[in-house]
């Protein structure tokens, strides 16, 4: 008998939080659609060449165009292919270029409620997914596209979700798999290095009883989550310098 009533009060528990979530998700979609009617509508000169872009894709299958910060994220390229897609479905408008940045700012809220939920509890998520789903300074970032900046904000709670999960247990392949989704991380937004710095350290204090561990771990992270990008930066500075002398 007792047990049955708390397995009913885990279910409504477990309802409440459903409910709870859905309408700050709701509440906010409405919300930016909404501001997406209004003067938002209407792409700045930088956001209009994330347009051209797409609309390249989507007409010669290529990228000819490159916006100025083309070599300071990856996140140029995801918008893009994104706001391609969105004109493929919805046609070539303003509102179709900034529907995949609202779209994606509704999952980074998604992520900050689970984080909020699963490691503060319920009163915190709410009033946390609040604040945080409904701040005029974020407003703007909402459906702007931008280098990878609302990619950021997806990646950020994604990494301290995934980093409060193995950083107890912080296994050789756990911190590879965060290390290749940190990477990614930073391709898309170099940013994101504070907070890749930040997790190594964590690494490192929290093996300090055994300082090789500490260090090899910590080193293993950070090698694996900026190493690619290096690369990728070296080799295309590589090209550009012996097309020029070639030239």
């Amino acid at each position: 008998m007792f047990q049955s009533k708390t397995s009913g009060g885990n279910s409504d528990n477990k309802n409440i939080k459903l409910l709870s979530v859905v309408t700050i998700l709701l509440f906010a979609g409405v919300l930016r659609f909404s501001l997406l009617s209004t003067t938002y509508q209407y792409p700045s000169g930088e956001e209009a060449i994330y347009g051209l872009i797409a609309k390249e894709l989507i007409e010669d299958g290529k990228i000819t165009i490159k916006p100025y910060n083309v070599s300071y994220g990856g996140g140029t390229y995801v918008e893009s292919f994104l706001s391609a897609l969105s004109f493929k479905v919805f046609g070539i408008s303003n509102i179709s270029l900034k529907i995949p940045i609202l779209l994606l700012s509704l999952v980074s809220l998604g992520l900050v409620l689970f984080l909020g939920f699963r490691f503060l509890g319920p009163r915190y998520g709410i009033v946390w997914g609040i604040i945080y789903g409904f701040c005029p300074a974020f407003a703007k970032w909402n459906f702007t596209p931008r280098g990878g900046y609302i990619g950021l904000l997806v990646f950020i709670p994604l990494l301290i979700i995934f980093f409060l999960q193995i950083y107890k247990e912080s296994g050789y392949k756990n911190i590879i798999l965060f290390g290749f989704l940190s990477a990614f991380a930073f391709w898309n937004q170099p940013l994101i290095l504070s907070f890749l710095i930040t997790f190594s350290l964590f690494f490192f204090i929290t093996n300090l009883n055994h300082i090789t561990t500490a260090l090899t771990k910590s080193i293993l992270y950070i090698f694996i989550s900026l190493f690619p990008r290096i690369f990728i930066e070296f080799f295309r500075e590589s090209s550009l310098l012996l097309g020029s002398f070639v030239s």
